[in-house]
């Protein structure tokens, strides 16, 4: 437990606020395959954010447009 603390201490949580809900939904509106509201808000959140998406389901978020996946 320890180890996993001492990874996610490192990282930081992102608020979902009304900006991003309001993204999340044109991306649901926009997205020309189904893109399911859990995906949309993560998304919405990182492109919102200017953040990095580490995901290791890239093909569920490459059809939005402003996503920047992270690199390994």
């Amino acid at each position: 437990m320890n180890y996993l603390l001492s990874i996610i201490s490192n990282l930081e949580i992102l608020p979902y606020n009304y900006d991003v809900s309001r993204l999340a939904g044109k991306i649901i509106r926009d997205t020309s395959r189904y893109v399911g509201f859990a995906d949309a808000a993560i998304a919405a959140t990182a492109v919102v954010n200017d953040a990095e998406l580490f995901t290791l389901n890239k093909k569920d978020f490459q059809d939005i447009k402003g996503i920047h996946f992270f690199i390994l």
